[in-house]
């Protein structure tokens, strides 16, 4: 379980530090900014079988045997979430 949640760390980490520099100015950059994060908890589902529930402000991603929640959107998720599986894999509670 170790090595699986670790790899997910390193995957949500990577797929974090590849989303694209904006400004606030930047309206098209928000954007894509917030369609490539939403893209990234696509990929989690599909790809490594997570559960990502979207109700309105409330986001949750379960990934791991870690569990997360949100109500800023899917960033402050996957950053919730890697925080979470980090303090898991350290020894600490989730």
């Amino acid at each position: 379980m170790n090595a699986a949640l670790d790899q997910f760390i390193r995957l949500v980490g990577t797929k974090l530090a590849m989303l694209p520099k904006v400004s606030a100015e930047d309206y098209e950059g928000l954007r894509a900014y917030w369609g490539a994060a939403d893209a990234i908890l696509d990929h989690l589902e599909a790809e490594q079988s997570a559960k990502v529930s979207r109700r309105g402000d409330n986001w949750t991603l379960s990934l791991g045997g870690v569990r997360a929640s949100s109500t800023g959107g899917a960033v402050s998720l996957l950053r919730n979430w890697k925080a979470g599986a980090e303090r898991r894999l350290a020894g600490g509670a989730e």
